[in-house]
């Protein structure tokens, strides 16, 4: 050039000379008369024209041939100087050699001459992401995604290794650029708000998963996602909107029944919380927080037999969690041998539960007591600590 720097080709065919290849090859616009297969190289005959070239290098690359590959781009840089194609070949033989800084530069060179170089930007990109160069990286994926609709999965893949990985920051970057490439499945935009509600950020997750449930209004699934952030947030009234629109339009669907009544228990509403709970273990005996909610929004509902009732073939288990529900049915029912008893049975399997521990000591107390004294006490003496 002009400072007297070789070109990027000249590097290139200079690299070349010094792991054994032959000076450049002079240009022609076909095949030598002493060679019709054109000039050979390490026994495999170089065809002659651009495209040929191009389409021999990129077999060799396939075939893992990089020197074979570096050859026919720099062959048909001779016959088009400004060919990018041959540029971003160029760069992905050089890298197949290990030749990292040239390879880059090779890249860009041929997205100076075409930006819409498919390859090059994929081949740019894969390069900057492993470099940890994070931002040019997602740029020039999203610009190929841009190009073929079909490299937005590329997106979507890098983004869900990063957030395996734990890397939730650039993962939270891919996401963000993969859901404005069209068209957007909405299980991208469900993918996106999860991982955004995995980074403690549910005021960013909204938007994303209020397209999804937008995009595809009759999933319960999307509704029920939907409403999981509004209520994180505060918004309780839209969240038991969209728990209720996920219920109409598929009734059996656990996940919104069990939320909705997590919403109404914990907005002092244990009756309409009871019937939800109800419904959702009705639906499935064996879930376990089905039925503690039942069990519990009865209890604070002021119905502790009811409570007793629905817990009495599950405390035959031994769930810590419906012994504890169980135990606390039968202090306020004031029945406190069976809450002792209960209490002991949840403390052995959890040890170092001091809430538990506590209840015991409540129900042994309000035994004793009851012991000691002739006087009926009113039951319920005293507040289980959960």
């Amino acid at each position: 050039d002009a400072l007297g720097k070789p070109s990027l080709a000249e590097q290139a065919r200079q690299s070349a000379a010094g792991t054994g290849f032959a000076p450049p090859l002079q240009p022609t616009t076909g095949p030598s008369a002493s060679s019709p297969g054109g000039i050979p190289l390490n026994g495999r005959p170089v065809p002659g024209t651009t495209v040929d070239l191009l389409t021999a290098g990129r077999a060799a690359i396939a075939r893992g041939d990089a020197f074979t590959a570096q050859a026919a781009a720099n062959r048909a840089l001779e016959l088009q100087p400004n060919s990018s194609e041959a540029y971003g070949l160029l760069g992905d033989a050089l890298l197949a050699k290990g030749e990292r800084e040239l390879a880059e530069a090779n890249w860009k060179q041929s997205l100076r001459y075409d930006e819409k170089n498919e390859q090059s930007l994929l081949s740019l990109a894969d390069y900057e992401v492993r470099q940890g160069a994070w931002e040019s990286g997602i740029e020039h994926l999203h610009r190929a995604a841009d190009l073929n609709p079909q490299n937005g999965g590329r997106l979507i893949a890098l983004g869900r290794r990063l957030r395996k990985q734990g890397d939730l920051v650039h993962a939270r970057q891919v996401f963000a650029s993969a859901v404005t490439v069209p068209p957007v499945d909405p299980g991208t935009f469900t993918e996106y708000g999860a991982l955004l509600m995995q980074a403690n950020d549910p005021d960013a997750a909204l938007d994303p998963l209020m397209k999804a449930a937008g995009t595809e209004p009759k999933r319960a699934v999307l509704h029920t996602n939907l409403a999981v952030v509004l209520r994180q947030k505060g918004m309780l009234k839209e969240a038991e909107r969209e728990y209720r629109e996920a219920l109409r339009l598929e009734p059996d669907y656990m996940p919104a029944a069990k939320g909705l009544g997590a919403l109404l228990l914990g907005s002092g509403r244990p009756a309409d919380a009871a019937e939800s709970f109800k419904s959702a273990s009705l639906k499935d005996s064996s879930d376990v927080d089905a039925l503690l909610g039942w069990a519990r929004s009865l209890r604070l509902a002021g119905r502790p037999e009811e409570a007793a009732s629905a817990l009495e073939k599950a405390t035959a288990s031994d769930d810590p969690a419906i012994l504890n529900e169980a135990a606390a049915a039968a202090y306020e029912r004031g029945r406190y041998a069976d809450a002792e008893q209960l209490w002991g049975r949840a403390l052995a399997r959890n040890p170092n539960d001091a809430a538990i521990k506590g209840n015991r000591e409540m129900a042994a107390s309000a035994l004793a007591f009851l012991k000691s004294t002739s006087a009926p006490i009113a039951a319920g003496g005293g507040t289980p600590a959960r």
